[in-house]
This record gives structure tokens, sequence and C-alpha cells, in this order.
């Protein structure tokens, strides 16, 4: 937010954003279809395994302390004798001289760290921390999802009638158990919410019909009148431009349609989903988290990952400091925002459910 009121106020600046995980790409490797295509390939793989495979090759280092460090950096050597890691070049020299500032995150991880002592080599870089905020809130528990949901829709209609504006509500951190009773008491109460859109190219008959004619699409495609659904399409068959035959990767497809989302129309003025994680929140905003559940706030993290807990090496947590950090970084973000409120029920659409066991830092109201 401090940076973009910066950039507002001085459009002359000549700054650039990138996220961390742009960063990542640019100093270390970027990979594309060919990389994930060669690794489902050579390794046996589904295409979310071999995107797993590809995002843990970040982490190696010289030291290959165990097999699967030495398996994985076997794999990263086929890729680069195979030219399918793409490397910028000309990235760190682009930065001599420049100003770099890493802002905006409540806790940086040890990769992190990593890029920033690369970034370090070729230029200063700045760490700014948010200032720490003490906001007390209470967590307030209902007996089910029908009652929760109406509490939350009288007090929108109140923050209305006070003056609010309605595109400074928010209801954050939104599960998919929700859905249906925020559909029906908020189209009761008429308060316009923009849902995600969940909907893409996988879930349209269209879709499903280019998939299964894979040997004769470019009739299917003729056929199609919508001219974005047939522009989405089209545009991920040119990506594979490489391949003979469509069968190959028909893996590939699937996944890319299932990524592909819909565009729909949206309400001019509504409440909006955000996550708390990727949403600065200013002080006039007022935010509604709900279904503060064990179940789906904090993220619960467990040693399943590709490398485990015995294998990590210097660049990654283990699964209990992981977890030390998801609870924190809730903590700062509930204590930071103004206008909070924050709702749980003891029973949801499909049993019983816990509360989150963050609320043992906060008081309950029933």
């Amino acid at each position: 937010t401090t940076l973009l009121k910066i950039i507002n106020e001085s459009p002359l600046l000549n700054i650039k954003i990138i996220t961390i995980n742009e960063l990542k790409k640019k100093l270390i490797f970027e990979y594309n279809e060919k990389t994930i295509y060669y690794v489902m390939k050579e390794e046996n793989l589904s295409y979310n395994n071999a995107i797993e495979y590809i995002e843990s090759l970040y982490y190696l280092t010289d030291e290959l302390k165990n097999s699967k460090l030495i398996r994985l950096n076997n794999l990263k050597n086929k890729l680069e004798e195979n030219n399918l890691l793409i490397h910028d070049k000309y990235f760190s020299s682009l930065l001599t001289n420049k100003k770099v500032y890493v802002l905006g995150f409540d806790h940086l991880l040890k990769l992190d760290f990593y890029l920033i002592d690369q970034l370090k080599k070729v230029t200063t870089v700045n760490i700014i921390e948010e200032k720490p905020r003490s906001f007390e809130h209470i967590v307030l528990q209902f007996k089910n999802i029908n009652d929760e949901i109406e509490y939350v829709a009288n007090e929108i209609i109140k923050k209305i009638n006070f003056g609010i504006n309605l595109n400074d509500i928010y209801i954050a951190n939104f599960n998919t158990e929700y859905d249906s009773t925020i559909k029906r008491v908020f189209d009761f109460y008429n308060i316009p919410i923009n849902f995600q859109n969940n909907s893409s190219l996988y879930d349209t008959s269209t879709g499903l019909k280019v998939l299964n004619n894979l040997d004769n699409y470019e009739s299917v495609l003729k056929e199609i009148k919508d001219s974005d659904l047939y522009n989405n399409i089209l545009d991920i068959f040119n990506k594979y431009y490489w391949i003979d035959n469509y069968f190959e990767i028909k893996d590939l497809l699937t996944e890319e349609f299932k990524k592909k989302k819909i565009t729909t129309a949206k309400y001019q003025k509504a409440i909006n989903l955000i996550d708390l994680k990727n949403h600065p929140i200013k002080d006039q905003e007022h935010i509604f988290l709900i279904g503060f559940t064990e179940e789906f706030i904090p993220t619960i993290y467990k040693d399943d990952d590709l490398i485990s807990d015995l294998e990590k090496n210097e660049l990654l947590e283990p699964t209990e400091e992981l977890n030390r950090i998801e609870r924190e970084t809730w903590l700062k973000i509930i204590k930071r925002i103004r206008n909070l409120t924050i709702t749980y029920s003891n029973q949801g659409l499909k049993g019983i459910l816990h509360p989150s066991p963050l609320i043992a830092e906060m008081k309950v109201e029933k």
C-alpha cells in the first residue's frame, strides 16, 4: 500500500514490482510446458507430480546430503543438458546500481533469504518490515452455518446503512462449504456479492468435446461460436506447437483446461472475497473472517512433501517450523486489521466443526 502511494504521487519514478516467485524464476530458472512434458516422460509421473519435482529443484545446493537430493540433482542436470530450464542471463546485471526494496511479507522463508543474498551480490537491498499493530478481536461462536451467515448479513446491512461503502466490505478466506448458504441468505437480503469463479474450460461441454476429439480438434473448434471460448482453447493448443500427436499430451491439455478459468460478469458495487495473506488491508475496509475453524485456519503442514524433513537441506524449513510460521503469520494479520469480525460455527453442512487453535489467543463470545 505504501509503495503504491509513492508510485501514484510520483508517476515518473522508474519502478518495477515483481513477486518473490518471479524473483525466484529470474535468479534461478524458469520452466515451461516442454519441461513438464519431459519430466512426466522421464520420471513416469503425473502432471501434478512432475510440477512437484520441478519445484523441488529450486532448493538444491552444492551440498547433496542424501539420495533424494542426488536424484533431484541428476534430474536437474538432464534438464540443463536438454535446454529445458530457462535462465535470464541479464537480470542480475540489470540490477546493478538499482535500489531494491523487499516489502509486504509477514515472514520470509529460507529460500527468500537465499534470493535476497543473491541480490546483495550486485546491489543494495532494503527489507522493509510491516509495523506491528495490536488490535484485539472477539471470536463469535454460532450454533450452525446458517446462524453465522444470518448474523454476517445483518451486520453488513448495518454497515451499509451507517454509510460504509459496499466495496470496502469483504469476506475473507471463504471456503466452498459456505457457498450455498451465503448465496441463499445474501439473495434474501439483496446483498450483491462477487463469488470467485471456479468454472474452467474443463467444466464446459465444449472443453470436454475438444479433449475427447483430439484427432479432430480443429473441426470442433470451428463449431465454437463463443469467441472468448474459442480463443482460450486455441491459445492453449498454440503453446504445444512442438507436439505432433496431441494424444501424447492429453494429460497436460486436461490440466491446462482445468487451470483456465471462464470469465464471468461481476457487480461493480458488491461484497468481494479476499485472501488475507495476499490482500493488504486499509483502515477504512471492513473484513468478515468467517469459518474460523481448525479445518481451514491455519493451514496444518504435514511431513508429506517430496523432500521429507529428514532429507531437507538448509533452504527448507522442517514441518514443525512451517506450522509455527503459519500460526505467527495469522496472528500478525488478525492483529493488524482495525475493522475485523471473526466468526465460526459448531456445525457445518457435513458435520461437526472445531474452532481454530488460534482462538486460544482471543476471547470467544457465543
